[in-house]
């Protein structure tokens, strides 16, 4: 174990992204009482870490259930379906990890992220996503770039990005190294995937064909540099996973090892930092209250940061900062079926890919023939999920299954129920943090900067403050962070 003169401030930064190395911060300081407001993966990690070295810790959930954008649906006999995320890739170290310690690795189970015999429909035109190259030759677009089929290209120009990124600061891990280039203002930071193409002469209508069929096209005005990181964390993994009875299980799982003590249905309200601590303004089922405590980890997203007054209040760059970060609308519909008609096109598990509102197809990674199931009948993000929120649950049906029966004739006889999920309605934001030009080097930092800067007493963690938006992984690495900054504040 070393002690915290031998840790460089920047370390923080780095070490967050690896397992274990909370352990690193430990002090021989009084425990105090450590409020951390939410119940998602963020806040459980947050609460075992703390409760852990002996802190006394309560956690604050406005809704009525914990788990945050995890959300498994129960579909009986341990099956379940995910309504927010669905997978793990095998370079998500954290995840792994505290998977491990909510004593949860037996129910883990194969996620098919790919398949060559799932579909891909554009302009009409449906082939097997195997065959994608008989969709290029029918659409008149090229076979090749740079001598390299589309998927090998694009694969080839993001791991330039990621490598070059790595190297600016090489005497760091990757993911530290990474996010310190972004912040440090490279220009991968600013320039977005779509300008990153142009740049590598590819006409507009290449560009969109090279996104498409790498499953990125809604990051085409996102910086570079975190479409790369997010691509090998959509694609780039040799495994993918998920969890038996749903991945919910695991905040919740969490939570309960750490013994911190629970309220459900409070929502704060008021931030109130004093010299001796921390006073919470919050309305409960029963009213308004207020509670004191030492320190406080606020692991709710920037947007609903927003809603919280500060007292004193947050620096101008920090509130502008929370402002800026926008979240990306997403929605989901879930389908339950009397059979598994996927099965009957050869299909077990995978995606398919559209040009149309539906944009993504999820089937189950398990299915058996005759059986009720379930299946993630459009999984759309930015624009296509705007356009299904605004139509009425009639219309929106209607379009989903009509399209559906496009992909796969004769479908809509198997559909039992249908349910819809927009996040940024559950939510009052969207799914996941969605960086543009500038916010790295501008407002990241500032994220995750603890207040008051002298003495810090309100501590922050979200997936918005690291390198994995949108993923479990980024919200473990926040947590970590957080709990690394509060023990070498005391």
């Amino acid at each position: 174990m070393i002690s915290l003169t031998q840790i460089k401030p920047n370390n923080i930064a780095e070490l967050k992204y690896l397992p274990g190395t909370c352990d690193l911060f430990h002090t021989n300081a009084a425990r105090t009482r450590v409020a951390i407001v939410g119940a998602g993966l963020s806040a459980a990690v947050a609460a075992y870490q703390l409760s852990k070295q002996g802190f006394d810790t309560l956690l604050i959930e406005r809704d009525e259930h914990v788990g945050g954008r995890f959300h498994s649906i129960a579909l009986g006999n341990d099956e379940t379906i995910e309504a927010g995320g669905m997978r793990i890739s095998d370079q998500h170290i954290l995840m792994a990890n505290y998977i491990g310690i909510a004593g949860l690795t037996h129910n883990i189970t194969d996620f098919t992220n790919d398949s060559p015999h799932t579909l891909l429909k554009r302009e009409g035109i449906v082939v097997r996503k195997g065959d994608y190259q008989q969709l290029a030759q029918a659409l008149g677009l090229p076979l090749e770039f740079g001598g390299l089929d589309p998927r090998a290209y694009f694969n080839d120009r993001m791991l330039r990005v990621v490598n070059e990124l790595r190297n600016q600061q090489s005497h760091m891990g990757a993911m530290g190294a990474i996010e310190q280039a972004l912040v440090d203002g490279h220009e991968y930071g600013y320039l977005s995937l779509n300008e990153f193409l142009q740049k590598d002469k590819r006409n507009q209508r290449e560009i969109e064909w090279i996104a498409w069929i790498n499953g990125v096209e809604p990051y085409l005005n996102t910086p570079v540099g975190e479409t790369a990181v997010d691509f090998f964390s959509l694609y780039g993994g040799e495994h993918y996973y998920t969890l038996k009875a749903g991945l919910q299980q695991l905040p919740a799982k969490l939570i309960e090892k750490s013994g911190a003590q629970l309220m459900l249905g409070s929502q704060v309200t008021d931030v109130i930092v004093r010299d001796n601590g921390v006073i919470l303004h919050m309305v409960g089922p029963e009213g308004p209250t207020q509670i004191a405590v030492d320190q406080i980890v606020l692991t709710c997203p920037p947007p609903v940061l927003n809603g919280i007054r500060f007292d004193p209040p947050l620096p101008c760059d920090q509130a502008k900062a929370f402002d800026s970060i926008t979240y990306a609308k997403s929605s989901k519909t879930i389908i339950k079926v009397s059979h598994p008609f996927w099965m009957d096109d050869g299909i077990c598990g995978g995606t398919t890919w559209t040009d149309d509102i539906l944009q993504q197809v999820v089937y189950p990674s398990r299915a058996y023939p005759g059986k009720p199931s379930a299946f993630t009948a459009t999984y759309s993000w930015e624009e296509n999920a705007r356009r299904l929120q605004n139509m009425s649950t009639q219309q929106r049906n209607a379009r989903i299954i009509a399209t559906l029966e496009t992909l796969h004739p004769g479908c809509s006889q198997f559909f039992r129920e249908i349910y819809h999920y927009d996040w940024d309605r559950i939510l009052g934001y969207g799914a996941f943090a969605y960086y543009h030009a500038g916010d790295y080097q501008h407002h990241h930092p500032r994220l995750s900067q603890p207040f008051p800067c002298q003495k810090p007493r309100v501590f922050f963690a979200s997936e918005a403050s690291s390198l994995h938006h949108g993923w479990g992984e980024g919200a473990c690495a926040s947590a970590q962070g957080a709990v690394m900054q509060l023990m070498s504040s005391l």
